[in-house]
């Protein structure tokens, strides 16, 4: 059990630093504009689940084409 709980903990480590460096890029792609972080991280997020086999260039520029 002990084995199950570290393994779904690291699994979850990783994808947050993907949603990080994900809402990073988007961040970026808008020119540094502060304030809306937690839009980012939810777009990250929400990328991340509905376009995982995209490269995350290709879901950052997708994601802000659509808006």
């Amino acid at each position: 059990m002990e084995h199950q709980i570290s393994e779904a903990s690291k699994v979850s480590k990783e994808l947050q630093q993907q949603i990080a460096q994900l809402a990073f890029q988007l961040y970026e792609a808008r020119g540094r504009e502060d304030g809306h972080d937690i839009e980012d991280w939810l777009r990250a997020e929400a990328a991340l689940q509905r376009d995982a086999i995209l490269p995350r260039a290709s879901v950052a520029a997708a994601i802000y084409e659509d808006s």
